[in-house]
């Protein structure tokens, strides 16, 4: 009997725990990762805050009065609706409403209704990270697993912070095939170094690609499903490797196939 309560107990015990488990939140994301993909970066202050809490999501809004313009197509002295949702129970670090009338960093998300959004709490920076922020915008080229996609849709971002118009070697995309100019160089392998054979006819070169022209303040964007190109298993990590002249250094990077 003894023995059974206890068996009990532990199993109640895990009944409790595993949706609490299943719920946290994604760990802080660092500048590396945000500076990247954020489509507007801004010096500015929040006032104007307002938060409601409902059913375990809170949201909140305010006004981002901008005072230096980083990155993206915004003016200084422009105010932007600033807009964010957080599940109520993982606020354990500042909020954005703590930070009103701060002047600080703002990592930010265009939406489509004129609005801006910002990950809580790692959408703001306090200003002595500035010099960092601006280092990172002169990191041409970038690459990203897409999360919210299915399979491995990969990203590659190139980014023109300088004054002149960058050129680089073309990448064409023909779902399901990806067309590279010569000079590009790109390899998937297993985790364990060993390296994959493109699908057949799903990876080539081709002299004739266009090159990309990015003008300065812009960016280019292109999505390329792997699992089209290369044999990849779902819930498997690979490496990538991607090297396009004019660029920058090559870009090393995990993929992870999203089942």
């Amino acid at each position: 009997m003894n023995a059974l309560l206890i068996v009990g107990f532990a199993l109640s015990h895990i009944v409790l725990v595993a949706p609490c488990l299943a719920g946290l939140p994604p760990p802080p994301k660092t500048l590396a990762e945000l500076v990247p993909w954020s489509e507007l970066i801004v010096v500015g202050t929040l006032s104007e805050v307002s938060e409601e809490s409902r059913e375990g999501l809170t949201n909140g809004h305010g006004i981002l009065h901008v005072s230096k313009p980083l990155w993206g197509q915004v003016d200084p002295g422009a105010q932007l609706r600033l807009e964010w949702s957080t599940l109520s129970d993982f606020r354990t670090g500042p909020t954005h409403a703590s930070r009103a009338n701060v002047e600080g960093l703002w990592l930010l998300q265009d939406e489509p209704d004129g609005t801006v959004r910002a990950l809580e709490p790692d959408g703001f920076q306090v200003i002595s990270q500035l010099e960092a922020v601006q280092m990172i915008l002169q990191q041409r080229l970038r690459a990203r697993i897409s999360p919210y996609a299915i399979g491995a849709v990969l990203e590659i971002g190139l980014r023109n912070a300088s004054l002149d118009t960058l050129v680089v070697p073309g990448i064409r995309v023909e779902t399901p095939c990806l067309v590279l100019d010569p000079a590009i160089y790109l390899s998937v392998s297993t985790w364990g170094g060993e390296g994959l054979r493109p699908k057949q006819s799903r990876l080539r070169h081709d002299s004739r690609v266009l090159p990309l022209t990015v003008p300065p303040g812009e960016d280019r964007l292109l999505r390329v499903q792997l699992t089209d190109v290369y044999p990849l298993v779902d819930r498997k990590d690979y490496g990538l490797r991607l090297f396009i002249p004019g660029s920058g250094d090559t870009l090393s990077m995990r993929v992870h196939v999203n089942p």
